[in-house]
């Protein structure tokens, strides 16, 4: 899982066995190791199962995602590219949330990004 951070923007990309774990309700994380002695940045994309809205919570150097079933499964087992929410913050301020699909990278050998998508623009070429 790749994470984006630019201004008030977090993005999440998924590989295809990535999104298979969500298929199954399981959470996906990584954990990104900043220096000697300090703690991880950990991020993380879960699936709860009430029908709550996304939620999004920074605790204990984590960065948590969390998606209702009733939107998750839909995207994980479909061809739907991507969720997007604005979720409010501070003031009048909102917090840009897109997941997407990892798709492959068009110039690049695809065997380098086995579990990368298949990228639909590629048979346009």
């Amino acid at each position: 899982m790749k994470l984006r951070i630019q201004g008030n923007s977090l993005r999440l990309r998924l590989t295809q066995p990535e999104v298979q774990r969500i298929s199954r309700q399981e959470a996906v994380q990584e954990k990104m190791y900043i220096g000697i002695n300090q703690p991880a940045l950990i991020y993380t994309l879960a699936v709860h199962a009430s029908d709550d809205p996304m939620t999004l919570t920074f605790q204990n150097y984590e960065i948590k995602v969390s998606l209702p079933v009733s939107e998750a499964l839909p995207w994980a087992t479909s061809d739907q590219v991507g969720i997007e929410h604005r979720l409010p913050v501070v003031d009048d301020q909102t917090l840009h949330v897109l997941i997407e699909k990892d798709f492959q990278c068009l110039h690049r050998d695809e065997q380098e990004e086995p579990d990368q998508f298949p990228n639909p623009a590629a048979s346009e070429e």
